[in-house]
């Protein structure tokens, strides 16, 4: 039997390209087309083609999955089949993954698409040994990482690590790029990262100088894989100083670098004096959240300077109010940074040691447990009409226990959290009684502060008193270093608490952690403060 040329050879992609541009414009119903005698032929012919070729398949497949055809007709059923012959036996490594990009997100429950998908993925261990794959191409593959087998990730970081140890030239986009996506999906192979680390270094300053915005991206990147490269850092920072980022940049990429550097620990000469420079001399270019960020910087870097104090209460304390912080938690972090730069306006530590403020930052805590457990009895509310099997009339239902499991939850909730910020309360305020030794509270008419003056009440006080009578001084000041300290601070704290079961364990990210963490506590010489027993034992 002979076949003409036409009906070997024909390209059919381009006649299926456009009904899909049709269809999705909606100049043609989807249903009327494939009811349509033209639409009938055109599917004849190209099933009844001998050979189509390979990128001819790819292109047709990926229009019949733009018009969202059911799988079941013919041409689909027939494309697919053509499809799975060509993954095993004709397609290359980018074939492959153009396969793959199209296939990935539509296999759902579909058995043949399930089937399609995992003939790729097996295609391209394969072949990805052998293969010319370019770099981009390398990275790109890492976004789809939940796709593939351990040993296809292996063999992808192992290609990436050959490409960026030689002599190859490698864009800094491609670079940026690796970083992102490494962190975004928390890809933590040291080796590669220090060798895409490495090929960056091997630029030249003048090579980068005009594309800044890719530099923060990767600092940002090696600040969530936790990767400091202090040679990359100061080279970052040497560009980003020259350039002006402050005023080149939009306010986020310049958060997101000021975030990364402190997570990092890293206080650099130039760019500290570089930030304090735009703050006296340009500070309309800093908004609210980028004032409470450079404060919390400098007070976790630990970076004084004798005109930091009063740019402090010229440009920022006047512009920084509670309201322009994002949660109370945030405040609380901004007035404990102040009184650690020795900048803390006395009306700002009282606003934090209110018991209103411990009721906001309660209810900051529990929001989301709340909602989490309010959802939960509406789905069982809702759920009560519902056909259920029988269960003896004595017992109560399922629903009955599990919102009284929740309430009891909420009241337990309740308890720890009020528990936790009394506490929080009463560490914060003794750490003050340090601090305004150290002259680290500012008040404006020099008065001395009196103790009464930090609680709502008497009973407050007495209880607080109490509190600091627990502590093992000796045992506490004898410790090696600040961990030990944590630990053995938070064991006094525990024997305050009439019930360990009513006591929420201390997590160092909450505001309560973080000031444990500091308080008595110098962190440039690692050594309990020797004025902690004169002010702890203070009594009214």
């Amino acid at each position: 039997m002979f076949f003409d040329f036409h009906k070997r050879y024909v390209n059919y992609a381009p006649i299926l390209f456009d009904l899909s541009h049709q269809v999705v414009q909606g100049k043609i119903n989807i249903d009327s087309l494939i009811t349509s005698q033209k639409f009938q032929n055109l599917s004849d012919k190209i099933c009844d083609t001998l050979r189509h070729s390979d990128t001819n398949i790819l292109n047709m497949i990926k229009s019949i999955l733009i018009m969202n055809l059911d799988p079941n007709i013919r041409l689909v059923r027939f494309l697919e089949d053509e499809l799975i012959h060509k993954i095993e036996f004709s397609y290359d490594i980018r074939l492959l993954l153009s396969a793959f990009n199209l296939y990935h997100r539509i296999s759902g429950d579909n058995p043949k698409r399930k089937l399609i998908l995992e003939k790729i993925i097996k295609a391209i261990d394969k072949k990805l040994d052998n293969s010319d794959i370019e770099i981009s191409e390398l990275i790109a593959m890492i976004k789809y990482c939940s796709f593939y087998t351990p040993d296809i990730m292996i063999k992808i970081e192992d290609q990436l690590i050959r490409y960026l140890d030689s002599d190859e030239v490698i864009s800094l986009d491609n670079l940026c790029f690796l970083l992102v996506l490494l962190s975004r999906y928390n890809r933590r192979n040291i080796n590669l990262i220090r060798s895409a680390v490495s090929k960056v270094l091997s630029f030249r300053s003048e090579d980068i100088y005009m594309i800044p915005p890719h530099l923060i991206n990767m600092i940002s990147s090696l600040k969530r894989l936790n990767f400091p490269e202090i040679n990359l850092l100061e080279k970052c920072s040497d560009i980003l100083v020259d350039f002006r980022f402050i005023e080149t940049l939009n306010k986020s990429s310049f958060r997101d670098f000021i975030v990364a550097i402190t997570n990092f620990n890293f206080s650099y000469t130039k760019l500290n004096d570089y930030l304090l420079k735009s703050l006296a001399e340009k500070s309309e270019l800093f908004e609210h959240q980028d004032l409470v960020t450079l404060v919390l910087t400098f007070s976790r870097l630990n970076y004084h300077r004798d005109d930091l104090q009063d740019l402090l209460m010229q440009r920022v304390i006047p512009k920084v109010k509670q309201e322009n912080c994002s949660s109370s938690s945030q405040w609380f972090n901004y007035v404990n940074s102040l009184i650690l730069l020795r900048s803390a306006p006395i009306d700002h530590v009282r606003s934090i040691l209110r018991s209103s403020f411990y009721y906001n930052l309660d209810h900051e805590s529990m929001i989301n447990p709340k909602q989490i457990s309010r959802k939960m009895i509406s789905t069982k509310t809702e759920s009560e009409n519902e056909p259920s099997i029988s269960v003896d009339s004595d017992s109560p239902s399922f629903e009955e226990t599990e919102i009284d499991q929740i309430n009891a939850f909420n009241e337990r909730l309740d308890s720890s959290y009020v528990k936790m910020n009394i506490l929080r309360k009463y560490c914060l305020i003794a750490g003050l009684l340090m601090y305004q030794a150290e002259k680290r509270i500012i008040q404006s008419d020099s008065t001395p502060l009196l103790f009464e003056n930090f609680f709502d009440s008497s009973q407050e006080m007495e209880t607080f008193q109490d509190f600091t009578r627990t502590f093992d001084k000796n045992s506490l000041k004898r410790s090696k270093d600040v961990l030990e300290f944590r630990k053995k601070l938070i064991l006094s704290l525990e024997k305050f608490v009439p019930s360990k079961n009513n006591y929420m364990a201390v997590n160092v990210q909450t505001p309560f952690g973080f000031f444990i963490g500091n308080i008595f506590i110098s962190l440039k010489i690692l050594k309990i403060s020797s004025i902690y027993s004169k002010y702890l034992c203070y009594r009214h």
